[in-house]
Parts: C-alpha cells; structure tokens; sequence
C-alpha cells in the first residue's frame, strides 16, 4: 500500500469552511449561514468544488480510503485512537 499525502487537496476546502462557520457564528448580523445557502443557490464555483471535496474526503474516512493524524515528537507507530 502507497502512502500519499493529500492534505493540500483538501486544507483549503477545511480552511474555507471553518471561516465560514466562524464568522456565521461570531458575527451572526453582518454574516449567516444563510449567505452560504445563497452561494449554494446561485451555484458559486467555489463552494460547489469545496462541497464535492468535503463529500470525497467523507467518503474515504468512512472507508477507510483515509486517516487524519497527528504528528507527534516520538518514534512510536501510529495508534488508532
């Protein structure tokens, strides 16, 4: 089996969905999730690639195509939580 590091595929698809989450929550007047909807409704390019790679990478954790783990100072294997 090939180990392959997929983490930039997929970081800024994480990244742009903590930021809206974020700003929905801690700015709720200026920002909703509402507006997401409205990116969604008007089929806005990036969000609908950033929902097909959340979808893929669902997928493949459900799967057990993929693993998110850490890194830590040790040169132990890696656990399974």
């Amino acid at each position: 089996m090939k180990i392959v590091d997929i983490t930039n595929k997929y970081s800024d698809m994480i990244e742009s969905f903590e930021c809206d989450f974020s700003i929905a929550k801690d700015n709720p007047n200026k920002y909703s999730l509402s507006n997401l909807q409205t990116m969604i409704d008007n089929e806005d390019e990036k969000i609908l690639e950033d929902i097909k790679l959340l979808q893929e990478l669902s997928f493949m954790l459900r799967h057990g195509q993929a693993q998110i783990i850490t890194f830590e100072d040790t040169n132990e294997e890696i656990e399974d939580e």
